[in-house]
């Protein structure tokens, strides 16, 4: 298809690429761009931008963290939230799947916080793909929690804007959390979302570690004292306000394109 198509730019959005298929692909005399790359293959690419992780080695086309992180259009024109010293709106969202239903641990804990957080509401946004979605909803309402599911989300900006609290997966989603400045616990859903080091104490997150290791206590105590602590989340906002990542893309257009 790159020989038929005179491939230009082939963009690689592959994890851990493999050395040999990147120099079969460069026989083709193509420039190559990989994603979210820590395989062999980045050895012989054009540019390897690495956005989630930190600086691993001194290759001169591997770009790392955060500076290269593309947001969606819609977080351009998106307002974030002004810091309150009462958390009224809380946004919970852990990826498409959720494999390790995440979600249901949460809505454990807050149910032990309902009686002291009674005007707390809760959003919780969920992908097509979460196969425990109706064990969740029933679980809520038997509970008689103040939540509202939403599936599918097309405009996530739209509810970060709102929240003052959030609890997300340590994926991309922490990236959009940051730009709309939301104090947030980030839980990994797997070994490797650990290794996306932006998702730390260090960058204004509270990083709980991985999901299928935290117990429910764990969740509502962090929540708790996130919930009590105004000060914490107005520094938290305050941190987040200063990365300035809109202007990744503009960097990440450069990289691909080779321009200067």
């Amino acid at each position: 298809i790159i020989r038929k198509c005179k491939v230009n730019i082939l963009v690689n959005d592959i994890l851990d690429t493999d050395k040999a298929y990147i120099d079969t692909i460069k026989e083709c005399d193509c420039r190559v761009v990989n994603l979210e790359d820590l395989g062999s293959g980045i050895q012989s690419a054009d540019v390897v931008i690495n956005d989630l992780y930190s600086k691993q080695n001194d290759l001169p086309n591997c770009y790392w963290g955060q500076k290269y992180y593309c947001l969606k259009d819609e977080f351009l024109i998106a307002e974030p939230k002004e810091h309150s010293d009462e958390v009224k709106e809380v946004l919970m969202m852990f990826g498409g799947t959720d494999p390790c239903n995440i979600t249901e641990k949460a809505i454990c804990a807050i149910a032990q916080l309902a009686e002291e957080f009674k005007d707390v509401h809760y959003t919780v946004i969920m992908g097509a793909g979460n196969k425990n979605g109706a064990q969740v909803k029933k679980l809520a309402n038997a509970k008689g929690l103040n939540i509202t599911f939403r599936k599918d989300v097309s405009v996530v900006s739209e509810y970060m804007s709102k929240a003052d609290v959030a609890l997300s997966s340590q994926g991309r989603t922490m990236f959009e959390l940051a730009h709309m400045t939301v104090p947030t616990v980030v839980i990994a859903q797997n070994k490797r979302e650990l290794t996306h080091e932006f998702g730390y104490l260090a960058n204004g997150f509270i990083n709980l570690g991985l999901g299928e290791n935290i117990d429910v206590s764990t969740i509502r105590e962090t929540l708790t004292w996130l919930y009590r602590s105004p000060q914490i989340r107005k520094q938290i906002k305050m941190q987040m306000s200063g990365y300035q990542l809109e202007k990744g893309i503009h960097r990440v257009k450069k990289l691909i394109l080779g321009e200067k």
